[in-house]
Formats: structure tokens, sequence, C-alpha cells
């Protein structure tokens, strides 16, 4: 199922009169296999006032043509450092040349101005590269390189670092990284990332002691027009079925009385898997530390 242009315009215009800062175009797969997607950026950049933001593996995309639409940032699925980790990563891919294409349409896009941050799943088949993850952004100039721990459910359990590898994780690799980073002037995740490996079930978070803050920051919208609270596909609002705005979702009671029952602490099963859980993260700090925090409410 693919969003229309017609429907993707109607949109993006009510989320930039609403304040929305920064619209991000994800998919259940790679948005550039929609046939509109060029026009999509286009009308972004040039009707709104929005940050845009892609997620996608930039195979299919022309990193030129997204520099002259002035995309504002991609987040590009690497999880590698190698042409052999990446193939083993992505089997689909082997024999094909894209590992190449990749790194080239990366340094491209990075000479043009558009620095983009690569993202890294960490598994038991190529933990062992993180401090040449880091090393690959810094060669190429990306903004940004994330790691996150893989979502160990529905067969991907295999993937699971074993207790050896999650012991050199902690006391080797990301210490390394980590000094990597500082010396190439390198943000990365790598502090909070280590969290997630430091329990018995890597990728549960400890969400309660964090809190929750997605509803004040975040929100999902899907191309039937169900609105999600944030990444977890259980936790829906409403539905922009019918004409209602963006806006009157996002500022309904029952918007406001999901923020109340997560503040609260009345977690879902999700939310020990939290996708947004780096950036409550980094909320829960700033506020910890008496700091001003604007939330968009």
């Amino acid at each position: 199922m693919r969003m229309a242009l017609e429907a993707f315009e109607k949109l993006a215009v009510r989320l930039d009169a609403a304040g929305v800062r920064e619209l991000i175009v994800s998919g259940s797969g790679e948005p550039f296999t929609h046939p509109r997607i060029y026009d999509m950026i286009a009308l972004v950049k040039g009707r709104t006032k929005l940050s845009l933001t892609l997620i996608t593996n930039l195979l299919l995309a022309d990193p030129g043509r997204l520099a002259d639409l002035g995309v504002d940032d991609l987040l590009v699925n690497v999880s590698a450092a190698t042409r052999e980790s990446y193939e083993d990563f992505h089997p689909s891919l082997r024999g094909t040349g894209s590992w190449e294409e990749l790194v080239g349409k990366l340094s491209l896009l990075c000479r043009r101005g558009v620095r983009p941050k690569l993202v890294n799943v960490l598994t038991r088949r190529n933990v062992g590269e993180v401090p040449d993850m880091v090393a690959l952004g810094g060669r190429l100039g990306v903004k940004r390189v994330n790691f996150k721990a893989p979502s160990l459910e529905g067969g991907t359990e295999p993937l699971r670092l074993s207790p050896a590898q999650q012991d050199d994780l902690l006391t080797e690799l990301v210490p390394r990284a980590l000094a990597l980073a500082r010396e190439e002037g390198i943000n990365t995740n790598l502090a909070v990332c280590a969290s997630q490996f430091e329990s018995d079930e890597p990728g549960v978070f400890p969400i309660e002691q964090v809190g929750c803050y997605a509803g004040w920051f975040y929100s999902r919208v899907f191309v039937d027009g169900t609105v999600r609270y944030c990444c977890s596909d259980s936790i829906v609002v409403d539905s922009l079925e019918g004409g209602a705005s963006f806006e009157d979702v996002w500022l309904s009671e029952r918007y406001d009385a999901m923020r109340e029952y997560l503040r609260r602490g009345n977690f879902f099963t999700d939310c020990r898997r939290c996708g947004k859980y780096h950036q409550n993260y980094k909320i829960r700090m700033l506020l910890d530390e008496g700091k001003e925090c604007r939330l968009w409410r």
C-alpha cells in the first residue's frame, strides 16, 4: 500500500501549519521504491519549513538528486564496515557490488554537503567491527554513527551475542570505538547503546527507570491514516480518516489520556524494546540536570 502524492501533500502542509519541525519518511520497506518519492521530497522542501529525514538503505537513491533537492538528513542502514560483513548481513545482495555502490553514494553525499547518519544493528556476526564502523564513518565524513541491538524475536534469536562477545563489546570494543570517535570527531550513541547489552536481554530497556516522553515530541502517521503514539505498532491513538487534521488528533483528549497513562508508568509490553529509548534517555538526562526541555505540545 502506498500513499498518494495528493494525500502526502495534504498531510505535509497540515503538519507544517501545526508547527511540526521535522518530518521523517520511512516505510515498511524502502521509501525509494515509491514512484513519486522525489516529488514528495521536492514538495516538502519547496512548500514547507519542515526538516526532512529519510530512512533508507540508499541503494535505489540518486545521491546527486537528493543533494539538489536539499534533503536535510538520511538514516542509512549499513550494519557493516566491510563488503564481507555487509553481504553477510544482507545475503540477498551478495555478489551484486552493492557495498561498493553504497560507499560511493555515501561519499558523494558527504562531498555535496549532505552528511548521513549510519545505522548499525549489532549481531553476533558483525559485533567485532564496531571500531571499524566508527572508522568508516570518519573516512566518509558522515554526521553520526549509530548503533542498536537487534530485536531478538520472530526467528532472529540466533543473532544474539554470545556471553563472551557481550563481555568483549563492553570491555574492549566500545572503549576503543569511543576513543576513535573522539579522535575523528564523530558523534555516536555508543554510551547509550552499551546499556542495551549490559543485561541478560540485549535490546530490552529499563524504560520504567527513564520514562516515556514520546507523546510530547513524536508521532507516527501510516498510509491508511492510522496515528500511532510511537514506534510500537500496538499503541494506536486515532486516525486521520474522515478529514481529521493531525493537529486535532495531537491536541485531543484521547492523546492526552495516553500521555498521562504512560507518564504514570503504565507501560506496554512493547515499551521494553522502546524504539525511542535514546531520545527518552536524553530528555530524562536534561530533566535530571534541571535544564529546560521544551517538548512540542
